[in-house]
């Protein structure tokens, strides 16, 4: 059974105020690093959210496990495929993907997503994910406490239902298991917890 969140798409667009910092500013920073112009593909892109951040003339793709997250950003005309990110076929030709906190649901095959995609994108992966702190901070922790406390963890909390939840790294952790899997750089806008990686994939070679 999912969470609330992950049954309703616009209730889960809205949990991400509850973010540590600005969710708009998380969207345009990401924007601003994938540029005008560019095909971008999003993995775990829940009901599409960056699509509307986008600068213009970029393509969008966006791939989530949840078929209520495609159906409600398909009528909202927005392209999220109902697709999972490691079985669910060849990756479409893009300059940009995203991985838009996924990687603590994958256990294991992080490692497998992550080089799957270093080796598709033809400039650049970004990461997006949540830290252990963030989970414990502001109003996220909040909610995170309550749902502890009256056991709720699997109506309130990062159960989508479908996905495995496995426990988010700290930051310290994250930023190390990201730069061992190759070179990148971390980006961080003020006041946010999570972390923000950016490869560049023209540096090592990527598709062509």
């Amino acid at each position: 059974m999912p969470a609330l969140w992950y049954r309703y798409p616009a209730l889960y667009e809205w949990s991400l105020r509850l973010l540590p910092g600005d969710s708009d500013a998380i969207f345009r920073t990401i924007a601003e690093i994938i540029g005008a112009g560019r095909r971008v593909l999003d993995l775990g892109c829940g009901p599409g959210t960056l699509a509307r951040y986008l600068l213009p003339g970029c393509a969008y793709e966006g791939w989530d496990l949840n078929p209520r997250f495609a159906a409600y950003a398909q009528r909202r005309g927005i392209n999220v495929l109902a697709r999972d990110c490691l079985d669910g076929g060849p990756y479409p030709p893009v300059e940009c993907i995203v991985i838009s906190r996924l990687l603590h649901h994958l256990g294991s095959r992080d490692h497998e997503l992550l080089q799957r995609t270093l080796a598709q994108a033809r400039e650049r992966v970004i990461v997006f994910e949540p830290t252990l702190e963030e989970e414990h901070h502001g109003l996220y922790g909040l909610v995170y406490r309550l749902r502890a406390w009256l056991g709720l963890e699997t109506l309130l909390g990062d159960h989508d239902g479908v996905a495995a939840h496995g426990r988010p790294r700290t930051k310290a952790e994250l930023m190390d298991f990201l730069a061992t899997e190759a070179p990148c750089q971390f980006v961080q806008p003020d006041n946010i917890l999570f972390a923000l990686a950016v490869f560049d994939t023209q540096a090592r070679g990527g598709a062509t």
